[in-house]
């Protein structure tokens, strides 16, 4: 069967790390992938180093990319088209014209909290475009893939084929070392920094820590956006500029996990969250937004933490009794790594999706 996957960008975190694993899973036997990108990037030099071909576009420009994907989609004689995140209509649109059944991953939340700080036209404009999406994958699926509960209860399409699939782990990793009696509790914060993703309230809450005069150090490992370009200033001007560490974007977290007690993760936008399984996987504490898929992953004061983004002063407190009570976040942790063996397990994800696929291959010959 030949399984055309597609993607917004060629970056090589969130769905397209995902899109990577899932590529890497399920190929051989049956299921022959080839990856359609709109550009050049980290993740198509991974597919090819596996052995998976890659057809990339002229210009990540929709209008060209869109002929692009039509043409080499006609030449290959309609196959699937699985299209990662809900991001790329032009090669959905060039898939349907196309001919080609289209199975649709959505990984992402719909509505973003954050757009509430923005501007007026901006923010009505995002909300606009957010619709336009949802929309487009209503009429232009087959057949939905959601990556949490959550997910699915956004975008609502009653009567549409769906299912509900958690992202997996490849491999589980090694567990972090325990903290040494009398150090710092060490935190970490993964993902782009920028509003959306909490980057403001993580250092609210670090501030809050400091005020407590919790013992703590942090690491922020992710590229700086635009909405927060001055945030190193605002680091220092909040009296954090000794204790927070920014990084810059990481290819390979390893080393930082190692080192690490809590991902603190304070997302506006997480329709699953795979720092939060890579770091429960670890037996690292995670202290968590209730925001979309999140709460589907933790239980609450077992696996993990749960706070509001609208009272910072929970995740202060949760931190601070983790900092006084190593044995509860050993506890925990311990628990969050056995439960990763159970919610994010490879084999029932390939199980799962490669019945999809078998009955997605059953449509492209209805079609």
């Amino acid at each position: 069967m030949r399984v055309v996957l597609t993607i917004h960008s060629a970056d090589l975190y969130g769905a397209g790390r995902s899109l990577l694993d899932h590529a890497l899973a399920l190929r051989g036997g049956a299921l022959n992938f080839t990856a359609l990108l709109p550009e050049h990037g980290p993740l198509e030099e991974a597919l090819k180093a596996h052995g998976i071909p890659v057809w990339v576009g002229p210009s990540r420009k929709p209008a060209a990319f869109y002929r692009f994907a039509l043409g080499t989609l006609q030449r290959e004689g309609r196959p699937l088209c699985h299209v990662h995140s809900t991001f790329p209509l032009a090669a959905a649109l060039a898939a349907r014209r196309a001919g080609c059944p289209i199975l649709w991953h959505v990984r992402e939340e719909r509505q973003r909290s954050v757009e509430r700080r923005r501007p007026g036209l901006r923010r009505w404009g995002s909300r606009a475009l957010s619709e336009i999406r949802r929309l487009a994958i209503g009429l232009l699926a087959n057949r939905i893939i959601y990556v949490s509960e959550a997910v699915r209860r956004q975008f609502a399409f009653p009567g549409k084929p769906s299912d509900v699939l958690f992202n997996f782990l490849p491999d589980l990793p090694p567990p972090v070392r325990a903290r040494a009696p009398g150090t710092p509790l060490t935190l970490l914060y993964v993902g782009r920094v920028c509003l959306e993703k909490g980057a403001e309230e993580f250092a609210g809450i670090c501030r809050g820590l400091l005020d407590r005069g919790v013992s703590f150090r942090a690491v922020m490992a992710g590229s700086t956006y635009a909405d927060s370009a001055d945030f190193p200033a605002r680091l220092a001007a909040m009296g954090l500029g000794e204790r927070v560490r920014m990084t810059g974007y990481q290819p390979d977290l390893e080393s930082i996990y190692e080192d690490v007690d809590v991902l603190l993760f304070p997302s506006h936008t997480e329709g699953f969250g795979r720092p939060v399984m890579e770091a429960m996987a670890r037996g690292i504490v995670v202290v968590a937004s209730r925001v979309g898929g999140i709460p589907e992953m933790i239980d609450h004061g077992r696996t993990g933490f749960l706070f509001d983004l609208a009272r910072p002063g929970e995740a202060v407190e949760i931190l601070a009794r983790l900092e006084r009570d190593a044995a509860l976040a050993r506890a925990v942790g311990a628990r969050a790594r056995e439960s990763t063996t159970r919610l994010f397990s490879r084999e029932a994800y390939v199980e799962k999706m490669s019945r999809i696929y078998r009955e997605m291959d059953r449509t492209r010959h209805a079609l």
